[in-house]
C-alpha cells in the first residue's frame, strides 16, 4: 500500500489532514476520468472488449518497472 499511495514520499504523510485529503482527491479525479475513458467507449464490457483495462494494466506496470 505505501508504493501504491506514495506515502513514504512525504516526510510526515500525515502532517495534518491536507496531504491525505490531497492524495484523496487526486485518487478520486484519477478514478473519475478513468470511468469517463470507459463511458465514452460504451461502458465496461465495450472497453474489455477493446482492451482498455488491459492496456492501462499494461502502461501502469511498465512505469512501476521504470521507477
Amino acid at each position: 500500500m505505501q508504493h501504491e499511495t506514495d506515502l513514504t514520499k512525504v516526510v510526515d504523510p500525515f502532517a495534518g489532514s491536507y496531504v491525505v485529503e490531497n492524495m484523496t482527491t487526486d485518487l478520486v479525479k484519477t478514478i473519475e476520468e478513468l470511468i469517463e475513458k470507459i463511458e465514452k467507449q460504451g461502458g465496461a464490457v465495450a472497453a474489455i472488449e477493446q482492451g482498455f483495462q488491459k492496456s492501462q494494466i499494461e502502461d501502469s506496470a511498465f512505469t512501476i518497472a521504470q521507477e
